[in-house]
C-alpha cells in the first residue's frame, strides 16, 4: 500500500501537532495524531502524539493504553513509561527507564537516566 503522505509531510504535520501540544491547542493536536496514525501506520509519531495529548489531559491510563498497542520503539516505552509513572505504577516504570538507560540511543538512553536520577534524589 503507497503511503499516503511523504516523510516531509509527515515531519511538518508533526511538528504542528507538537507545537499544538505545547501551546494547550490539544483538540487540533490529537486530530493531526490521529490522523498521522491513520495515515502512517506502523510509524510512531501517531500514537505518540496521541499518547502525549492524553497525558496532557491527565489521563496517564489512556495514554499508556494507546503507547501500550504501539509499534515498540525506545520513545515509545520511554513514554509509556512516564505514563506509567502517573498512573503510581513505579516498579514497571523504573523497570522500563532502567532497560531505556542499558540499550537505548542517545537522547531517549539521557533522559531515561535524569529520570532515574531523579527518582533516586
Amino acid at each position: 500500500m503507497a503511503e499516503l503522505l511523504t516523510s516531509d509531510e509527515t515531519r511538518l504535520l508533526a511538528s504542528i501537532g507538537m507545537l499544538g501540544l505545547s501551546r494547550g491547542t490539544l483538540e487540533g493536536a490529537d486530530a493531526i495524531f490521529a490522523a498521522l496514525a491513520l495515515a502512517r501506520p506502523g510509524a510512531e509519531i501517531g500514537p505518540l502524539g496521541q499518547g502525549l495529548v492524553k497525558m496532557a489531559r491527565g489521563d496517564a491510563r489512556g495514554a499508556a493504553a494507546i503507547l501500550n498497542a504501539a509499534e515498540p520503539s525506545d520513545a515509545i516505552y520511554f513514554f509509556l513509561a512516564v505514563a506509567l509513572r502517573g498512573m503510581g505504577e513505579e516498579a514497571e516504570a523504573m523497570d522500563i527507564l532502567e532497560n531505556l538507560a542499558a540499550v537505548a540511543a542517545a537522547p531517549i538512553r539521557d533522559m531515561a537516566r535524569q529520570m532515574i536520577d531523579g527518582v533516586e534524589a
